[in-house]
């Protein structure tokens, strides 16, 4: 994450040297060790490397995030998430998008520590966010990122948000909406997982899907021109489906609320007892003018994303589509966001 010292010498010089001089180092080897995207001001570099006892290597960093600041200072202004260290005892605090935290309760936590990702399964789900960022470095101003992926399974999702929100560490979960319909409820995980959110103060944030699932960001067409999924029975329905929308909103698409895994069994969904609206969205757009009963779409299998992630040229083509434009008109703004949790600094050792 982008951290910005908000401090003058002056307010450094009336603290406790010993407190002071053990942010640095603790910034310092964040840096280093490219956890975070450290920013500290020419003149707070210049009074620290005077007035604190810093190792060579340390000293030798601080002049290098000296001299970085004129470029880098301006990363702040484009910033959307940002955490700014102040000096003080003043606990965390969130405004808006900005979060604000006094000098020692940083000390206290586990902020300079690598952000956490905690997703439904942190094997394909965190890999693919990795390359999906990746393919983002080319035009957005976050070059490096870095995050550690932590898995948190199905419904157990939430005592582990939970868990991890306790830890004072920069945390932010990827939760799939599980919606049948852009008209319909969240389920009942992402709900509770949004009154978790809501309890605590932290430095991260909890970000629902636009479609229904993380598997609903991989192209149909991309999975059908690598035959990743050879068997499958029903790509000329599925092609249809889509090319017969008609779409008004580009985030409300049929193959974003399609359950890729499972598939749709249109006997099934007619007898659930869904909100009128969403019953009509699904006739409209999956029964598009025939009996919704008889609309029976085979699922890609629960190994899609996991035989996405091992084609080389499926993922290359779809680094492409991450950079179009059709891709910025339906998740344009969700993962830009979400890539400033993870902003850093190129890893220089192992400190």
């Amino acid at each position: 994450m982008l951290i910005y010292v908000d401090a003058t010498p002056n307010e450094l010089a009336a603290c406790s040297e010993a407190e002071i001089e053990e942010l640095f180092s603790e910034l310092i080897r964040a840096s280093l060790r490219g956890h975070h995207l450290i920013l500290i001001d020419r003149a707070c570099c210049d009074w620290a490397l005077e007035n604190l006892t810093l190792n060579n290597r340390e000293r030798a960093h601080l002049s290098s995030l000296r001299n970085a600041f004129t470029q880098r200072g301006a990363l702040r202004q484009h910033a959307v998430f940002q955490l700014t260290v102040g000096v003080g005892t003043f606990g965390l605090q969130r405004l808006g998008k900005a979060f604000q935290i006094g000098h020692v309760p940083l000390l206290r936590g586990e902020y300079l520590e690598k952000a956490v990702l905690l997703v439904e399964n942190a094997d394909s789900d965190g890999e693919f966010l990795r390359h999906v960022f990746h393919a983002m470095n080319r035009v957005h101003p976050v070059k490096d990122v870095m995050f550690e992926t932590r898995h948190g399974g199905g419904s157990t999702i939430v005592p582990c948000f939970d868990t991890e929100l306790r830890s004072k560490r920069i945390v932010v979960c990827l939760a799939d909406s599980d919606q049948i319909a852009p008209c319909g409820g969240y389920s009942s995980t992402v709900k509770a997982l949004m009154k978790t959110a809501e309890l605590q103060t932290f430095v991260g944030q909890l970000f629902v899907t636009r479609c229904r699932e993380i598997e609903n960001h991989l192209p149909i067409e991309l999975i059908a021109q690598h035959n990743l999924c050879p068997q499958y029975p029903d790509f000329f329905k599925l092609r249809q489906l889509i090319q017969n929308q008609i779409v008004i909103n580009e985030r409300e698409r049929v193959c974003l609320f399609f359950d890729a895994k499972n598939g749709f069994l249109g006997s099934t969904i007619a007898g659930k007892n869904y909100p009128p609206a969403v019953n009509q969205w699904l006739s409209d757009h999956f029964g598009q003018g025939a009996d919704l009963n008889t609309v029976n779409i085979a699922g890609l299998g629960e190994a899609l994303l996991q035989q996405f992630l091992r084609s080389g040229q499926a993922m290359r083509d779809l680094a492409r589509y991450i950079c179009s434009e059709e891709w910025r008109l339906v998740f344009g703004g969700f993962f830009e966001e979400m890539i400033w949790f993870f902003a850093a600094d190129r890893k220089r050792a192992a400190v």
